[in-house]
């Protein structure tokens, strides 16, 4: 039992070590039109001949499914000295330039491409914002103003005019009404 699970073991760390994935470390960005956007890229390969140096792109697609890259560079990592065949992850952080990203809201997405195979991340979606919060004008706050106290005066007015119109309506049926009925 004991030697199946070591073989076992031994099988699964062999697997990992050869695996490739592509990740982006946030899944939502919101930034302001015209802004530069960092983002970042976790690429997870082995310290091997083969995958030590690769292409690394940021893209998004636009609506026909065309590729359009806004950043893209070459990667040659050193293999470390009793580190070959090793499972490393590494963080690349790249920016976007607006001229590059154009302010298009939507996926964008990190791509690593070693000479035979080529690894695509989930994406993060980011949002273009036109401007941030603006203050109201000040003549906004000022017609605000005014119309709430215009709705409260007439609010008063109209329940005063609602009182004074019940009483004189029962002074008004008060003679109608016989002595005998009233106590008097």
């Amino acid at each position: 039992m004991a030697d199946s699970l070591y073989i076992i073991l031994l099988l699964w760390t062999l697997r990992c070590a050869g695996s490739l994935q592509v990740k982006e470390e946030s899944s939502m960005l919101v930034a302001f039109a015209n802004e530069i956007i960092k983002a970042t890229c976790k690429v997870t390969f082995a310290y091997t001949k083969e995958h030590s140096t690769f292409n690394i792109s940021y893209f998004w697609m636009n609506l026909e499914g065309n590729e359009i890259t806004v950043n893209k560079w070459i990667v040659s990592e050193k293999i470390p000295k009793n580190r070959l065949n090793a499972t490393v992850t590494k963080v690349y952080s790249l920016t976007i330039n607006p001229a590059s990203h154009n302010s298009v809201s939507g996926t964008y997405y990190c791509k690593a491409k070693w000479e035979t195979t080529t690894k695509t991340g989930y994406g993060t979606f980011i949002l273009f914002r036109d401007k941030g919060y603006e203050e109201p004008l000040h003549i906004m706050w000022m017609l605000l103003i005014t119309f709430t106290i215009a709705l409260a005066v007439l609010s008063i007015m109209g329940t005063a005019l609602l009182f004074w119109k019940r009483e004189a309506s029962y002074q008004t049926y008060s003679y109608l009404t016989p002595s005998c009925c009233t106590g008097y």
